[in-house]
């Protein structure tokens, strides 16, 4: 009986751990889903779950309700929810060269080129008052234009580009798939980068968790880490080969052949806190913010 009952307290342990993630169909999430394919968390002793979401913002109420133990997010958010008294660290950060995929589209022929060229018209963003909204106006001031002469649509990346062509907007912030079809597109052309003419450094997307989960899965984590980590080496090993893009191609359910013209960059090394800086000012500037954070807390070391 001693026996039997060592052997099923063994069985337990060995069973493995479940992180339950959310996560979008972007393709910075490439080193995940490569750890996901390779069997990194497995071999980590991980259960990986993910949960698919409209986008980034929705993954921090789920932390807070219970629904995600990891969450796809944005600096904005992160930033927002710790100023509201939600404590949520930073996790690891994605890779490079994602701020240089997400682009302003307009119109072919209607004289868009900047900022001032918007002055009376209707931008769209995916959500008000968080990231692209944010980067999109700092753009727009940076480059002449006047945010009181210009109205903020929200409408879903999808849709984005129909509504451009039906003259229901007249300019979009669109990420990396939309603006390549955009850039085939006759009717329409790519007018800015905002994120990279704005911040060219920025970290736009990170995983985050709560603090009070961390600190109660501290080695669930550091194994999620580890795990990622080699996801993300075995992406940079494979920048502009077939199993990259086969792999995206995979997640994303888009085609191969689009996937090809994506501009992928090795994963960024760490999470840099003046990035994290700058996007607070912004945000303070744009009174999505009071006061400061701490941001330096706000990032986690294993």
């Amino acid at each position: 009986m001693l026996l039997l009952v060592h052997l099923g307290v063994a069985a337990r342990a060995a069973e493995p751990s479940t992180l339950r993630i959310s996560v979008i169909p972007t393709s910075v999430l490439a080193p995940l889903y490569a750890a996901l394919a390779n069997g990194y968390f497995k071999d980590e002793g991980l259960n990986v779950e993910l949960a698919p979401t409209a986008g980034g913002a929705i993954g921090i109420p789920g932390l807070v309700g219970g629904s995600y133990d990891i969450a796809f997010s944005n600096n904005v958010s992160a930033l927002s929810a710790v100023a509201q008294g939600i404590d949520v660290q930073l996790l690891a950060p994605f890779p490079d060269g994602a701020a240089d995929e997400t682009a302003v589209i307009a119109r072919k022929g209607e004289g868009i080129k900047t900022g001032r060229d918007l002055n009376g018209k209707v931008v769209a963003v995916n959500t008000n008052k968080n990231v692209i909204w944010l980067y999109v106006r700092e753009w727009i001031r940076q480059t002449g234009g006047d945010l009181s002469k210009i109205t903020f649509r929200e409408v879903a990346f999808p849709q984005m580009l129909d509504a451009l062509k039906q003259k229901q907007i007249d300019a979009a912030f669109e990420i990396n798939v939309f603006v390549i079809a955009a850039g085939k597109d006759p009717a329409l052309e790519i007018v800015s980068f905002p994120y990279r003419e704005v911040q060219p450094q920025v970290q736009p997307s990170q995983f985050v968790a709560t603090r009070k989960f961390i600190q109660g899965n501290k080695d669930k984590i550091d194994r999620f880490l580890r795990a990622l980590n080699r996801g993300g080496e075995w992406f940079d090993a494979n920048i502009g080969k077939d199993e990259l893009f086969a792999l995206v191609a995979g997640f994303t359910k888009l085609p191969v052949d689009v996937v090809r013209k994506m501009n992928f960059q090795p994963v960024a090394k760490k999470l840099e806190l003046a990035e994290l800086d700058k996007t607070m000012a912004l945000m303070k500037r744009e009174g999505l913010l009071k006061a400061d954070v701490d941001t330096k807390a706000m990032i986690y070391t294993p």
